[in-house]
């Protein structure tokens, strides 16, 4: 049976091998490691089709224990021209005395291919092979190998580096292969030194040659211990931290000695980053580490005066690079640097618009749904724009009392940036956007208003912030902003999300305002509405009022009213979407079943998938036994005439019906019946 799964096994690698060509064009499949020990087994779950050559080499190493010859015939079975599955395979079985002679295992190695014998693919498993069978091969294989390693290299298909390849990958595996023993009839020493020397003197750590690229997941440890920066001259310091920066993936640990240095040294690491700047050098990733500390919220005065000075002194293009984190870093410490140094700011927010207009261009193409509010959340003139509004001027305002004339201004040099900077800024101002109207309504209506109506992204940007606020404006405010909410509406499958929320919010506003005299959203404004915005819209609509119902903040009249008065009657809106949609208001609709079903039985059509479960579920007494006529009227309008696309539930609907007296000898449900073939059933008493 063992020798049988093998080589079921075998077919089935070999078919995973053409399918791989026939998808890709070629047979190459991606081989981790597969050697392992009794010690230290590798998962069978792992990626791809290691854990098939896995279990084909431990089913092999099983067999040779049974039956050696069966294993040994197995082995010859496996084809020697491949680079890929198989060339793993028969490495391995030339590791392994119960399966192949050493006159057998040396021919697999001396016949690998040069793609083979030195690619990284399988340099691991060749390399241990290669350690275990060498004592056991004859001379003559012997001599065939070491002229395999010193006079043939791996294939290179661009040659402008391969000369120095090849001699990192000979010297690797020499030092390795001496390091475990092995004896060779050249002169490997003097080999080696020939090798390092053309590598300018540097030797690759002697487990490089067998290490284990398989992929693993680990912790990694920030070693931030500043060392010689302490002590080193100011013009030395970038460039040795940057020397000794970086991980070291055999150690778990990343080297950060100049972020120990901004901890411990605040001030010199400033003067290092300064020096730099001054000879046209900028440390992206210093400036980012000294900015981004968390001590920096507790630097006294002078040093936040010195940092706002060494900032001013830059250029633009130079501030630029920088301006991430040094917006975030003017974000996070606004309220002290307005109230302890209101000059210096004055002088660094110039410069950080400045910087901002240097940025490079972000304009480009967008994907629809994408929001405004991610881009300004993570860019550094959405960050300046937060560090505006949370200028201490702006609390405590009361209604119509206006915005200071220097913060306006500092906001219309936002707003005035070219392309994506400004919508950067726009999403948050039209995030406040009510508040502003309510303090300033003239102001907020000459500058953040008009980007309201565009139909371009300045407009995605208005209606990305001001849904985000989720707040819907007063009376007279929403009064100026419906044309332009039904314009958004009717864009509803570019602009999903926006669509959703102003479903919400019209909704809201007309129940809240809808009796009064003058009302800010009319019956007719709120019906155009919806079928502007299609069967999306007012499907989201009724979910809306479904909720509001269910939740007891809308009154019976109002939704009898929203079907009477705005619901359209356009045949557009008569979809099997919006018959599902209908339903399944009505069905959780409760008392108000009869009214609304009589209202609205006439714009359903025959529809698929309706929520039939919600009314089969309810105990007795529901709207089946209560309201058995409506029902009937109901199910009639939804039934497909197929009777295998009706719901499940609808049998167990049906049979209680069937039941109730009121429709028990109607024909049309005594039809409806046959279609399913239930059998006739007494009416209950």
């Amino acid at each position: 049976m063992l020798r049988g799964a093998v080589a079921r096994l075998r077919e089935n690698l070999d078919y995973a091998k053409s399918l791989e060509a026939e998808v890709r064009g070629r047979d190459w499949i991606y081989l981790p490691t597969t050697f392992e020990t009794d010690e230290q087994p590798l998962d069978l779950h792992a990626h791809g089709l290691v854990g098939l050559v896995l279990e084909m080499q431990r089913m092999m190493g099983r067999l040779a224990v049974i039956d050696p010859a069966a294993a040994h015939a197995e082995f010859l079975r496996w084809p020697s021209d491949d680079d890929g599955i198989f060339a793993r395979l028969r490495i391995w079985a030339a590791r392994h005395p119960s399966i192949t002679t050493a006159e057998e295992a040396a021919t697999v190695l001396i016949g690998l291919s040069n793609k083979a014998f030195w690619g990284s693919l399988h340099q691991r498993d060749l390399m241990m092979t290669l350690s275990r069978r060498w004592s056991d091969f004859p001379q003559p294989a012997r001599l065939e190998i070491e002229r395999k390693l010193t006079s043939t290299s791996y294939p290179w298909e661009n040659p402008s580096r391969s000369a120095e390849y090849n001699d990192r990958a000979l010297l690797e595996r020499l030092r390795w292969l001496a390091a475990q023993g092995l004896r060779f009839s050249f002169d490997i020493d003097g080999i080696v030194a020939d090798l390092a020397a053309r590598q300018g003197g540097k030797l690759p750590d002697i487990d490089d040659a067998i290490e284990d690229i398989q992929p693993r997941v680990f912790s990694v440890e920030t070693n931030d211990d500043p060392g010689e920066l302490i002590t080193l001259p100011i013009r030395e310091i970038l460039s040795n931290a940057g020397a000794a920066e970086g991980i070291d993936y055999r150690t778990h640990v990343r080297n950060d000695p100049f972020s120990g240095l901004v901890e411990q040294r605040p001030i010199k690491a400033l003067a290092a980053l300064s020096y730099e700047a001054r000879n046209g050098r900028i440390h992206v990733e210093g400036w980012g580490s000294f900015l981004r500390s968390d001590k920096r919220e507790q630097d006294p005065s002078r040093l936040l005066r010195l940092i706002c000075a060494r900032l001013v002194n830059m250029t633009a293009a130079d501030l630029s690079q920088i301006l991430y984190p040094a917006s975030e870093w003017m974000r996070r410490l606004e309220r002290r640097l307005v109230a302890e140094l209101p000059d210096p700011f004055e002088s660094l927010w110039q410069k950080m618009v400045e910087a901002a207009v240097a940025l490079p261009a972000a304009d480009g193409e967008r994907y629809a749904e994408r929001n405004w509010a991610d881009d300004g959340l993570n860019r550094p003139v959405g960050k300046l724009t937060q560090v505006l509004l949370q200028d201490p001027s702006l609390s405590g305002r009361r209604r119509n009392s206006g915005l200071e004339a220097d913060w306006k201004a500092k906001m219309e040099s936002l707003l005035s940036l070219p392309g994506d900077l400004r919508r950067q800024a726009l999403v948050f101002a039209s995030f406040h956007f009510v508040f502003f109207w309510l303090i300033d309504p003239k102001w907020a209506e000459a500058v953040i208003m008009p980007s309201m109506e565009s139909k371009g992204p300045d407009g995605d940007a208005f209606w990305d912030g001001f849904l985000w606020a989720n707040k819907v404006p007063p009376p007279p405010l929403l009064r100026k902003m419906t044309a332009s909410i039904v314009q958004r509406v009717a864009e509803g499958s570019r602009r999903k999300p926006i669509t959703d929320s102003l479903a919400d919010i019209l909704l809201y506003a007309w129940i809240e305002w809808s009796d009064r005299k003058k009302p800010p959203l009319t019956n007719t404004q709120f019906r155009e509405s919806i079928v502007e915005g299609g069967t999306h819209f007012g499907v989201q609509v009724l979910w809306n009022l479904g909720r509001r119902l269910r939740q007891q903040t809308v009154s019976s009249e109002k939704v009898s009213h929203f079907f009477r008065e705005v619901w359209p009657l356009q045949k557009a809106l008569k979809s099997e979407e919006t018959s599902r949609a209908l339903s399944t208001f009505l069905f959780k609709s409760g008392d108000l079943f009869p009214e609304v079903a009589s209202i609205i039985v006439g714009r359903l059509v025959p529809c698929e998938n309706f929520d039939a479960y919600a009314i089969s579920s309810e105990e007795p007494g529901g709207i089946i036994e209560t309201y058995p006529n409506e029902l009937l009227e109901v199910l009639l309008r939804l039934l497909p005439i197929d009777v295998n696309r009706w719901p499940h539930s609808i049998g167990a609907i049906l049979d209680r019906l069937a039941r109730a007296p009121q429709v028990s000898a109607d024909a049309r449900l005594m039809r409806l019946r046959r279609m399913m073939g239930r059998p006739a059933m007494q009416p209950s008493n």
